[in-house]
């Protein structure tokens, strides 16, 4: 077991791996550093901790990730892929979270979301990542819409996420190949939602 915590690091390289178990604070803060997360999010925890200035990366597919809920991520920046990774504030998760100035644009986000934030500071991904921001407003919108393969399953779902939820980001390649169509077929419907970022 890595146990960081109670100390402020600047400047550092942190690159964790999965023989061992890392805990990233409590009481931590972190300023300009790099971290590389572990192939497997099982590996890590997260809780009140702060990053500013930091950035991650990830070698392989990090899943299901809810501890960044847990951290202060202020002006970071990602690279690699995140598959159903939460962000922001949770209160299931943490009274600490908040992401702020972050940028993604390096980044994959596959069925990620962001709660309670400043959703204007962040940077997302662009295609084949899209972005539906305020997905609660349009909820019935995106259920009536005639979506191709089975797509409806996915877009469907984004009504059962807890109600703060200010932005969902999605994938395209992936989708389709778990539901059938196309990117191009995806693309064409996406476009018509003004609310949806491309």
């Amino acid at each position: 077991m890595k146990h960081w915590q109670k100390q402020v690091l600047k400047d550092t390289e942190l690159i964790l791996n999965d023989k061992e178990h890392n805990y990233l604070g409590p009481n931590l803060v972190m300023e300009n550093c790099r971290v590389v997360l572990p192939r497997s999010a099982r590996a890590i925890t997260i809780f009140d901790a702060r990053f500013h200035g930091c950035s991650f990366e990830t070698n392989k597919k990090f899943k299901s990730f809810h501890d960044w809920c847990a951290a202060e991520l202020i002006s970071c920046s990602f690279s690699g892929y995140y598959e159903g990774n939460d962000f922001g504030y949770w209160e299931k998760v943490s009274q600490n979270g908040k992401i702020k100035g972050c940028n993604f644009s390096a980044a994959i986000l596959d069925g990620c979301r962001f709660f309670e934030c400043d959703i204007d500071s962040i940077v997302f991904p662009l295609w084949p990542c899209f972005t539906i921001l305020n997905p609660h407003r349009i909820t019935q919108k995106l259920e009536a819409t005639t979506w191709p393969g089975e797509l409806e399953h996915w877009f469907g779902g984004i009504s059962l996420s807890p109600k703060n939820t200010l932005a969902i980001v999605g994938y395209a390649p992936e989708l389709i190949k778990k539901n059938g169509s196309s990117e191009d077929e995806l693309r064409i419907v996406l476009e018509q939602f003004p609310e949806i970022r491309l």
